[in-house]
């Protein structure tokens, strides 16, 4: 398929591509690494009159340390965040998760700031405009006023399932924002709304420009686990990343994020409590699986029900708890 019509700029300056994003507001797209968008447009899943590529504004594609800051440009691909020597030790689930991410040659276009803000998905928008658009009721989605996924629900069902976004998450990352409004230094939770319609909670105008990652302490470990269908390529159905900072084997912090169960990365709070303050184990690793389990209400938007996804958050919480562990016994950071 082709891509439709559209203007395209290509601003040198970050300013220059927010004042073209406000002057074209709501009409305009910023263009990053476009594995996400550009398949959309294609497919007439999504519309954008205007393209705003980011590639050409210097300063966006590093990685950089900081005194105990590691700085990632907004446009650094994932295959840079993959190979980088900064992001090794106990930051090695960061490039973990972005070596999850599809294939070698699509993380070497992806960019950390378009995964960040990938679109939500759903079994029924993200059908073509040959098929899907024509044969379902217009969903909350494409601004009608019914859910496909579930007919009696109020409110939109569309799943996030970016894989790097749960362990920048449990890692307390910051991101700069530039927009109209300015600049902000913000909380990436931040970012994102909740809601499967609009997933984020940021301006049309707004641009990510730099991811901020405090260093964890060298107690700290991390782990991020993946169910896919495929080994490569493919969507998460359930992603989980786990860190913890232990002394003398006692959890003194613990931190456990989920992606592709609801319209937004979600913490496992009650799962997190189970773990802190108490002497890590086996049976320890299983309570807080447990909790995450009857915490989590995962969305059933990947062809799996509920019942099943709810199993494999419990399944794969314990599995980056014990990646986690294994790697502390072995001292790998």
């Amino acid at each position: 398929m082709r891509l439709p019509n559209f203007e395209y700029f290509e601003p040198e300056t970050i300013q220059d591509a927010v004042n073209l994003l406000s002057l074209h507001k709501g009409k305009a797209k910023g263009l990053a690494g476009g594995t996400d968008l550009l398949p959309k447009l294609k497919r007439r899943v999504t519309e954008a009159q205007t393209l705003v590529n980011l590639q050409a504004i210097p300063g966006l594609r590093s990685i950089t340390e900081e005194g105990d800051i590691i700085k990632i440009g907004a446009l650094t691909t994932l295959g840079e965040m993959e190979e980088s020597s900064l992001l090794k030790g106990n930051l090695a689930p960061l490039s973990e998760a972005a070596r999850a991410v599809g294939s070698v040659q699509l993380r070497n276009t992806a960019t950390l700031g378009g995964n960040l803000c990938q679109d939500t998905r759903c079994l029924y928008y993200d059908h073509s405009h040959l098929f899907g658009q024509s044969v379902w009721e217009k969903c909350f989605k494409r601004g009608g006023e019914v859910c496909n996924l579930i007919k009696k629900s109020k409110k939109c069902f569309a799943v996030y399932s970016g894989d790097v976004a749960p362990v920048l998450l449990a890692l307390g990352a910051k991101v700069r924002v530039m927009g109209s409004a300015g600049e902000r230094l913000l909380d990436l939770s931040q970012i994102y709304s909740g809601k499967g319609e609009q997933a984020y909670a940021l301006s049309p105008e707004d641009l990510i420009a730099e991811i901020h990652v405090k260093k964890p302490s060298p107690s700290s470990y991390g782990a991020y686990v993946k169910y896919r269908e495929r080994g490569s390529i493919d969507f998460p159905i359930v992603g989980a990343a786990a860190y913890m900072t232990v002394d003398k084997e006692t959890v003194k912090d613990a931190k456990i994020w989920l992606t592709s169960v609801s319209s937004a990365p979600v913490e496992a709070v009650k799962a997190e409590a189970v773990l802190q303050g108490a002497k890590l184990s086996a049976d320890l690793i299983e309570k807080a699986a447990l909790q995450a389990h009857e915490e989590i209400a995962p969305y059933p938007n990947h062809g799996y029900s509920a019942w099943y996804l709810k199993e494999m958050v419990k399944v794969f919480v314990k599995r980056a708890c014990t990646k986690t562990w294994e790697d502390m016994k072995g001292g790998q950071a």
